[in-house]
């Protein structure tokens, strides 16, 4: 039988271990430099870009920060993230908003974490390319808390920076992870659904939840994460955000990265260029062969998906109105495309 993560298993004992490791053998002071805010989905590449940008000198990431925090001795610290779920619902683990009382009592951990004064899920591979005991920056990856992207954004000093993958390969590559979907604590959080959606839209969201096939549910998943990002950017008020997609990455990680180093500060661009061309440390088996084949990387999943499915799924997105992933396009329309 296989053995789940101790992480998993023993999370505030596993965590404290790390924290205490950490401390022993690494050290983290701040520097001048803002820490950067990677938004994204699960399996979404941010790990590959993860991995490139922490081979900057004194950058160090950290892996899904906020959702260790909720198994962390500093959990309590948290408000609740929305009502009680029932009993067939796993508990909840998405930030999925707060009211005003709630965010002030939440701003002090997020500060806290955001600074790198708390070192919460600090990654220990010391034998990592990219790996380095001193650093005075530090790459957060977000996954579960992209709903608050604009209060973070307002209320702490970091760099935004957005990384969309085309949802499709995206639900598919959770899916053969064996990861449930997450999209019903959007659903069922009121705040959201009165906030983000229209009656429409929440009915949609619903009936997916109740009766959707599980690639529906992950694709409405990736839908409800990635809504109120894409809905910052477009409205035109973030003009400092950094948004870029997987694909473009894949075809052109030398374009990619010479932005990334002007727009974020990152001012020693060899490195990185040198790393992109690693796998990052959680690709399969099966692509660990093809990473330098971008044509394989892009297109495979569609092997699996008719152009009558991918029209049927893409429809879920569009009916929020994200429509960055035309049916039948490898990759995201021009106007998410870094000239």
């Amino acid at each position: 039988m296989k053995r789940r993560p101790l992480l998993n298993r023993f999370p505030l004992l596993s965590l404290t271990a790390r924290e205490i490791v950490f401390r022993l053998y690494c050290r983290h002071e701040q520097g001048p430099r803002s820490n950067v805010l990677l938004y994204c989905s699960r399996r979404g590449g941010s790990t590959w870009l993860l991995n490139t940008l922490a081979a900057h000198p004194g950058v160090r990431y950290v892996g899904r920060s906020f959702d260790a925090l909720l198994s962390s001795r500093w959990a309590r610290l948290v408000p609740p993230l929305g009502p009680s779920p029932s009993t067939e619902e796993r508990k909840r683990r998405i930030y999925a908003g707060f009211d005003d009382a709630d965010l002030d009592r939440f701003r002090p951990i997020a500060e806290s974490v955001i600074s790198g004064k708390r070192n919460i899920y600090p990654s220990l591979n010391f034998r990592a390319q990219y790996f380095e005991r001193r650093t005075e920056r530090v790459v957060f990856q977000v996954t579960n808390a992209t709903a608050l992207i604009e209060w973070f954004d307002g209320e702490f000093d970091a760099h935004t920076v957005l990384l969309l993958r085309h949802p499709i390969p995206t639900a598919l590559s959770i899916l053969k992870q064996g990861w449930e979907p997450e999209d019903w604590e959007f659903v069922t959080h009121g705040d959201y659904a009165t906030r983000h959606l229209t009656s429409a839209q929440l009915d949609l969201a619903q009936r997916i939840v109740a009766g959707g096939s599980i690639l529906e549910r992950h694709v409405l998943d990736w839908t409800l994460k990635m809504l109120v990002p894409v809905r910052g950017f477009e409205s035109g008020q973030h003009p400092d955000w950094v948004v870029i997609t997987y694909e473009q990455m894949v075809l052109e990680p030398v374009q990619i990265l010479k932005f990334l180093s002007k727009a974020l500060d990152f001012p020693q661009l060899d490195p990185m260029l040198e790393q992109v061309r690693r796998p990052s440390r959680t690709v399969t088996a099966e692509t660990a062969d093809r990473v330098e084949d971008p044509t394989y990387l892009l297109d495979r999943w569609r092997r699996q998906i008719s152009e009558t499915q991918e029209r049927e799924l893409m429809s879920i997105p569009e009916a929020f109105g994200l429509d960055m992933y035309p049916v039948g396009c490898r990759t995201a329309s021009d106007r998410y495309l870094l000239d």
